[in-house]
């Protein structure tokens, strides 16, 4: 089945990375018909280059242009630079964690209403902590990234606009 070909993808990134350059059924598997995504910038974030390669396919089928950071200060640098529309963020990353990024994120007047969406083994657990905004847990299907994304975008950062209010 489709699904479970798209899930194997994303649980072993050497293979993914491979047939996503190959072939691109997987990620046409994964387009939501009839919506345009434009050119919403998202930055993915994450220490492993497999991983970013997997989503940045994913998304940029889908039409979105993606821009990759691999660790939280060059995410926090990044993020400044392009003013993304969503960032997709690691938990669990060397030297500072997705956890410490989003905060920081969350301090700066230029990043803090940017919607985060954190992807990572403990991805369910996290939604509504440090500035978390959605979560998507690892292993993910190209289809379940792309509908999160989709949401978060449609959606907007719902607790910076709790937070303004008081």
């Amino acid at each position: 089945m489709a699904d479970t070909n798209t899930k194997e993808c994303c649980t072993q990134p050497q293979a993914a990375v491979s047939t996503a350059k190959h072939s691109r059924s997987t990620a046409k598997q994964c387009r939501f018909s009839g919506s345009a995504a434009g050119k919403r910038k998202i930055l993915v974030v994450d220490d492993e280059p497999d991983v970013v390669e997997i989503i940045r396919f994913f998304l940029s089928e889908a039409g979105y242009e993606v821009t990759s950071a691999v660790s939280g200060q060059e995410a926090i640098k990044k993020a400044r630079e392009i003013g993304p529309d969503l960032i997709t963020l690691d938990i669990k990353m060397p030297m500072m964690d997705g956890l410490q990024v989003a905060s920081a994120l969350r301090e700066n007047l230029e990043t803090k209403k940017t919607p985060i969406m954190a992807i990572s083994i403990v991805g369910d657990e996290l939604e509504g902590k440090e500035g978390i905004d959605e979560s998507l847990c690892k292993p993910f299907t190209g289809e379940e990234l792309l509908s999160r994304v989709k949401k978060l975008l449609r959606e907007g950062r719902r607790a910076a606009t709790e937070d303004s209010g008081g």
